[in-house]
């Protein structure tokens, strides 16, 4: 194949291009223009029957003839539309996955232009006027959005409806040859209308879905920011800064509802040993299953930050420190229970508990300072009388 021919293809392809977004968001479109187009020319088709009917008079058998003719038609053309403003009144507002609504503006816009051709041909009674056929051929070239490969079978049928409809009512050869000519004119310039509309409708509609794409990447991103801002990417637990704003708004709860609350800081012991000997992989799945641990096992209203490490910080929302010690005592006892699993090992972890009463009387930036010092010397204790321990924080 040459490249000639494949640039030609190329093109084809490129001029015939379909997207299911793109027709789903041109067949909205349409049917909205559609709802709005009917209700107009509804009360248009109805102005010019009533003005033939009440200002038109007509004497001469030829003038009658065009006379009925034309109300004839204006009559089916308000019915037609009617129907049509009701149907896409129900539809308009629908999400509807019918094929049949890919249908509905190829079939409007095509009978759209039989009528223009029924009335220019009726026209041609007395005159030799094409201007209900260019208008109406016009009007459906610049208001729907009609796909290529459609638009070129509206032309062709109606290059054929007009071809074959002039010689009933226009019999003179000559003006025949020119009344053709000029309707031939008229749909191939509606044919680049059409096709203009319709590029200019894909460009917008695939730069929107573009700025669709990139809207979502970024809130996505920015949903990973704010994830990575406020909690651990390991565990999901609470990052250090997450944790000393939290910690503030307790500080204000407690002083505002009059409750105490407790901060205890949590070591896995000897967990260099696991990281040496299993590798980092493998240790940081034990620290999720540590924090798993932590979870199950607290209140929905207390809070857990890995602080750095192994270490964690817990605190005890409403709870004095006698109660969270028990608590820290029992989730160590827990801790020392499992049995954890790296491939074909299976191990077993000890953790100490640091556990202070947070002092709700001194400013916020000092009840963390202070509290967290007591707690951390709690925990070097429980460190120094042999680990796998809960200790309290004693003046």
């Amino acid at each position: 194949m040459s490249q000639a021919l494949r640039n030609i293809i190329t093109i084809i392809k490129k001029y015939f291009y379909n997207d299911k977004v793109v027709e789903k968001e041109s067949n909205k479109v349409n049917i909205s223009r559609i709802y709005y187009c009917s209700i107009f020319a509804a009360i248009l088709s109805l102005s010019y029957l009533i003005a033939f009917i009440f200002l038109i008079n007509s004497h001469k058998p030829v003038e009658i003839e065009w006379r009925q003719g034309i109300m004839l038609c204006y009559l089916i053309m308000f019915l037609f539309f009617v129907i049509i403003f009701i149907i896409t009144k129900k539809i308009k507002n629908k999400d509807i996955k019918s094929k049949l609504i890919h249908i509905i503006p190829f079939v409007y816009a095509l009978i759209i232009v039989i009528f223009g051709v029924i009335i220019a041909t009726i026209d041609q009674l007395i005159t030799r006027s094409l201007a209900p056929f260019i208008l109406l051929s016009m009007i459906v070239s610049v208001i729907m959005l009609i796909k290529p490969l459609y638009s070129i079978l509206i032309t062709l049928i109606g290059c054929f409806a007009i071809y074959f409809a002039l010689p009933l009512t226009l019999h003179n050869p000559i003006l025949l040859a020119s009344v053709r000519v000029n309707a031939f004119s008229t749909m191939f310039l509606c044919l680049v209308i059409s096709n203009v509309m319709w590029r200019g409708n894909l460009s917008r509609i695939l730069q929107s879905m573009i700025i669709q794409k990139q809207k979502e990447d970024l809130e996505k991103k920015n949903i990973e920011l704010e994830y990575l801002a406020y909690f651990d990417s390991l565990t999901g637990m609470y990052n250090r800064r997450r944790f000393e704003e939290l910690f503030e708004q307790e500080l204000y709860l407690m002083n505002e509802l009059g409750f105490d609350s407790s901060l205890a800081i949590m070591d896995v012991d000897f967990f260099k040993e696991v990281n040496d000997n299993y590798g980092h992989h493998s240790g940081d799945e034990v620290l999720k299953s540590v924090c798993k641990i932590l979870k199950e096992n607290l209140n929905e209203n207390d809070l857990i930050a890995r602080w750095g490490g192994e270490e964690f910080s817990i605190l005890f929302s409403k709870t004095n420190l006698k109660e969270a010690e028990k608590i820290a005592q029992k989730l160590k006892n827990i801790i020392q229970s499992q049995t954890y699993e790296i491939g074909d090992n299976k191990i077993k972890l000890t953790a100490s508990f640091g556990v202070s009463a947070i002092n709700r009387k001194m400013n916020v930036k000092k009840a963390i300072e202070d509290c967290y010092h007591k707690a951390d010397s709690a925990l070097y204790d429980a460190k120094q009388n042999g680990r796998n321990r809960v200790e309290i924080y004693k003046n």
